[in-house]
């Protein structure tokens, strides 16, 4: 349980950086509205040297609005710039890991595993907590996103936006207002 006294750190990682965790961080935040004693960071665990400092998807930020996401915070996603978890100096007294669990134990460079040791190192708070979503809960569920139309291309961000914020109603209710 994490106390109550302390203000609330959270974690957010995904594969990217450049949708799950910015769209999850900015729900999370919507739904608080009050965050000041909250800080949040958000990393992508799955990051080639060329994927840092990308944008949030258009297309993420078209289906966030549609469904009503404060404008600041819509702001707030489109200056985002993706980051690598490892460049992550802060602790966390809360991480939520959108990941693909069959992949965690798989040992090889830069695998799952070496990364959950990572992560292990940002939870300094004996206390701290993790969450992890299953990747296939928050995925669209479309033929092949490369070979799709424009507006199924939206349609699929948008039902991806819907489910993540699915998951920050869950986590507001369960661990951050507990």
């Amino acid at each position: 349980m994490i106390d109550k006294n302390r203000k609330l750190e959270i974690g957010i990682l995904c594969s990217g950086n450049t949708c799950r965790s910015p769209v999850l961080s900015a729900w999370i935040k919507h739904l608080i509205r009050d965050d000041s004693s909250l800080t949040i960071w958000i990393a992508g665990m799955n990051m080639n040297d060329n994927e840092v400092g990308q944008s949030v998807h258009q297309e993420a930020l078209d289906a966030v609005t549609v469904m009503g996401l404060r404008n600041e915070l819509i702001s707030e996603l489109s200056e985002h710039r993706s980051i690598k978890v490892e460049s992550i100096t802060k602790s966390a007294n809360l991480i939520i890991w959108i990941t693909e669990f069959e992949k965690i134990n798989v040992k090889k460079e830069n695998s799952h595993e070496i990364r959950i040791d990572f992560i292990k190192r940002i939870l300094v708070d004996k206390h701290a907590e993790l969450i992890l979503i299953p990747e296939k809960d928050t995925a669209w569920e479309t033929k092949n996103i490369d070979s799709s139309t424009p507006q199924e291309v939206y349609d699929a961000y948008k039902q991806q936006s819907a489910k993540l914020k699915q998951w920050a109603e869950i986590i507001c209710k369960t661990t951050i207002y507990k």
